[in-house]
């Protein structure tokens, strides 16, 4: 009985050294396949995500709102959060990388990693980092879509709504249509001084000593017209002028915001806009009722 349990513990201890001095062989090549599978995994993910939220932040700088009052208030301190996550998975990023690139250095020119050696500790710590490492970025990649989301519908809801955005060439463009009607004005009233200064003309040489109050109601009326033309060439100069401000302001700007520096110009020009038309309006309804005036005056007196 005493040979048999010696000759057992025997068998153990031998079975115990063949399992101690047996060595278990990796290829590098399948280990490194498998990891670099996983770190240009986790490279595809984190880059695909940086962008979005990149852009996402950078709209909303691009608006170059305040950030002392609300709703900006907020929607800055959202965008702070998203850059505070997105500088944590940036560095978890890092992290693999940085771990493949040991792992590609310690294992170089080295065709199989052999258990129990310093290079098999190494990759076993390399392995464990990693994995760590992508469950972490797991749950932080979601937590940061999630707040991303936050702060996109907060400024889409709060933000948006409020802040004012001029496209610059369709503004110059619509400008530009508005100064287009000036020739046409300008043509208008020409044909009508020089309608009515024939037809005065006329009137004198026919009614002038007969009628000398109604020729000097004319004379008074024609001056009036000719009077509208430096003021409406005055108008399109200020024009001209604010559309080159303008131009020169915005030059590379695509977007201008309503929270911008900038956007004093498009405040600018649309007062100037908007007492340009005043006067317009003005000059036309004086027109049509001098002209009215005087072909009254001229019918009455055949």
């Amino acid at each position: 009985m005493f040979i048999l349990k010696f000759h057992s513990l025997l068998i153990l201890l031998v079975n115990f050294l063949f399992l101690s001095s047996c060595k278990v062989y990796y290829k590098t090549s399948d280990v490194d396949a498998k990891l670099k599978a996983s770190v240009t995994n986790v490279n595809t993910n984190c880059n695909d995500i940086l962008v979005k939220l990149t852009t996402l932040r950078g709209a909303y700088a691009a608006l170059q709102c305040p950030s002392d009052v609300d709703p900006f208030q907020t929607a800055t301190r959202l965008s702070i959060d998203v850059a505070t996550r997105q500088e944590q998975i940036v560095g978890m990023q890092k992290t693999v990388n940085d771990a493949y690139a040991s792992f590609s250095s310690y294992t170089k020119g080295k065709e199989k990693i052999a258990s129990g050696t310093e290079e098999w500790k190494k990759f076993k710590s390399t392995r464990k980092l990693v994995k760590s490492t992508i469950k972490t970025l797991q749950k932080k990649g979601e937590a940061t879509i999630e707040k991303a989301n936050e702060f996109n519908s907060y400024v889409n809801s709060e933000i948006v709504p409020v802040v004012k955005v001029c496209e610059t060439k369709s503004y110059v463009n619509d400008f530009e249509k508005k100064l287009l009607e000036f020739p046409n004005i300008r043509q208008e009233l020409s044909a009508q001084l020089k309608k009515y200064g024939i037809q005065l003309a006329a009137f004198e040489k026919r009614s002038g000593s007969s009628h000398p109050n109604e020729l000097q109601q004319l004379k008074e009326d024609l001056k009036i017209l000719r009077e509208e033309l430096p003021i409406l060439d005055g108008i399109y100069s200020d024009l001209e002028k604010a559309l080159a401000d303008f131009k020169t302001a915005t030059v590379n700007k695509a977007y201008i915001y309503s929270c911008a520096e900038e956007y004093a110009v498009v405040k600018n020009c649309d007062s100037i806009i908007l007492q340009a038309q005043k006067e317009l309006n003005d000059i036309q309804v004086s027109i049509q009722r001098t002209v009215a005036h005087m072909q009254s005056i001229i019918d009455s007196i055949k």
